[in-house]
């Protein structure tokens, strides 16, 4: 992997979490506008920044960004699939999350050839 492909794939990954954070806030406002008696989700609101965050630092090459956002997406896909019991209610997720891990993956690599050709 050169170092354009490892950028490419680590913005593929940012896109991809980024994507997960803008759908997270449509669901959040659909549901807004359909149950407007509903108390504000904070929690959700809270990831979906928390998110926004990581996926900023993945996006600048991050690795700790990368490694906990992957974590936190993957935990959140598996808990979703054992309360649903069902992979089919989480393929989208599991799209999302794989770009992410393979964004985090090329962060790693990225550093490495930088670190590579610093000492060359």
């Amino acid at each position: 992997m050169s170092k354009q492909e490892a950028e490419r794939f680590i913005k593929y990954g940012s896109i991809a979490a980024f994507v997960a954070v803008a759908l997270g806030a449509i669901v959040i406002g659909i549901v807004g506008v359909l149950k407007p008696d509903a108390p504000l989700p904070v929690a959700s609101i809270v990831i979906l920044v928390l998110i926004a965050a990581l996926a900023y630092g993945l996006k600048r090459k991050n690795r700790v960004c990368g490694a906990v956002l992957s974590v936190l997406l993957i935990g959140s896909i598996v808990s979703r699939m054992i309360e649903s019991r069902s992979i089919a209610t989480s393929f989208g997720g599991l799209a999302i999350a794989f770009f992410v891990v393979v964004g985090t993956i090329a962060a790693f690599k990225w550093h490495k050839l930088v670190e590579k050709e610093k000492n060359a």
